[in-house]
């Protein structure tokens, strides 16, 4: 028993500014510790998970890679995340979203703010150099489709932006229309940075061309829409093109990562035998489609009329929105994103796209300066797709977006410049 004597007066308060007096703080809670290490992890956690995302994509983003790049086990990023799926919807929220909501809001008030220069120019800056997040968002955006966790975060989102600009109801009026075809374009742009440099359009003259302050009134009603949905196919090779909309299929359905050739040969129930005998693997046959994708644009290019090219151009845009096109374009975003992590792939794709550009610039025109001219507004017309195959996948109501504002402003701003 310890027998010294304890004094039961309560201590004089210390005076903490005295000169000898130490600062003693209270000892942090087990629960306010736990806290803030678990608000460290997660930090650590979504930050490793962008940068492997905008590395390799998120088809090949794995929990032990987001684990060992953050210094942490699986163990730990399960305990703060149930799943795969639920930490894709928490790399959303607290990271990818932010980036893409700037984009719209910025892009979507461009006009009305009077596109002046410099606001022009700093939209411009930003999105030439854009952060892993905002691809990162707009990959999610393209594939929460087969993503049931991000399919009930992303498009509510990307809805709510819109609304507060006005520009979530159908149909729009012309003025909102190029709005939302100058969103579509700068999220295409941010989808083509990752392809050399032949797909991408000046950024800044793109934004100039479409953003005076009024727009001209819709055209007529074009009475052919061009279908442009059709692969090329080979008249005499039944085998090939069964291949063909399979591998089609299949794409739009899970993606290019998970598109294999015994998956593909299942669905168009042709033996092995058959299907080594005329691709040798898989990256041999997503190149075909992607040839034969642009061979058929080029067919249905070269009818174009060049008196009659705003009202082609808004068409088969419009074209592309449609219900029964959903499989081509999705196969289209399926392998956008594919190629951003295949340099290869990326090369084909951009060889064949620029290709398809040329043979309508010289048969629209044979003037030097007049093809440039026109090989820039593909470019434009490429971007915009793009970025609104992302908005597709969230409004339904795309399906009735009229381009042709949009294409009538570009191509009176485009032809009247000297």
């Amino acid at each position: 028993m310890d027998c010294r004597r304890i004094d039961p007066r309560p201590a004089e308060p210390r005076d903490l500014n005295s000169p000898g007096a130490p600062l003693r703080l209270p000892p942090m809670s087990n629960h306010r510790a736990r806290r803030q290490s678990a608000f460290v992890n997660d930090e650590k956690i979504l930050d490793a998970a962008i940068f492997i995302a905008s590395e390799v994509g998120l088809d090949r983003l794995t929990v032990g890679a987001v684990a060992k790049h953050a210094g942490l086990t699986s163990g730990a990023i399960y305990a703060r995340f149930e799943s795969r799926e639920e930490l894709l919807v928490a790399m959303w929220e607290e990271r990818a979203s932010a980036s893409f909501e700037q984009l719209i809001r910025q892009v979507g008030s461009l006009r009305r703010r009077g596109a002046a220069d410099s606001y022009r120019q700093s939209i411009t800056n930003w999105v030439t150099d854009p952060p892993p997040n905002l691809r990162v968002g707009i990959e999610m955006s393209l594939i929460a489709h087969r993503v049931d966790e991000l399919d009930e975060v992303v498009p509510v989102a990307i809805r709510r932006w819109l609304s507060d600009l006005g520009l979530a109801h159908s149909p729009l009026m012309p003025d909102e229309s190029v709005d939302v075809a100058l969103i579509a374009g700068v999220i295409g742009y941010v989808m083509l940075l990752a392809f050399p440099e032949p797909l991408v359009a000046d950024l800044n003259q793109a934004l100039l061309l479409m953003s005076p302050p009024a727009g001209p009134p819709p055209v007529d009603p074009v009475s052919i829409i061009v279908s442009a949905q059709e692969l090329a196919m080979e008249p005499d090779d039944e085998i090939r093109n069964q291949l063909l909309l399979a591998t089609q299929a299949t794409i739009a359905s899970v993606g290019v990562h998970k598109t294999t050739l015994s998956r593909i040969g299942r669905l168009a129930r042709i033996t092995p035998t058959a299907l080594y005998s005329r691709y040798k693997n898989r990256d041999e046959l997503i190149k075909d489609i992607l040839y034969r994708a642009q061979l058929s644009n080029s067919q249905i290019r070269n009818r174009i009329d060049y008196l009659q090219f705003d009202q082609t151009m808004g068409a088969a845009m419009q074209s592309y929105l449609q219900d029964d096109a959903k499989i081509r374009r999705r196969v289209h975003s399926e392998t956008v994103i594919a190629a951003w992590y295949d340099r290869d792939l990326a090369r084909v794709y951009s060889v064949t796209e620029f290709n398809s550009m040329r043979v309508v610039a010289n048969e629209l025109s044979a003037d030097e300066k007049m093809l440039k001219r026109i090989l820039e507004i593909q470019k434009i017309g490429l971007m915009a797709i793009h970025g609104s195959s992302v908005l597709r996948e969230i409004f339904p109501e795309m399906a009735n977006f009229d381009w042709r504002p949009s294409a009538a402003l570009l191509l009176q701003q485009a032809f009247s410049h000297p």
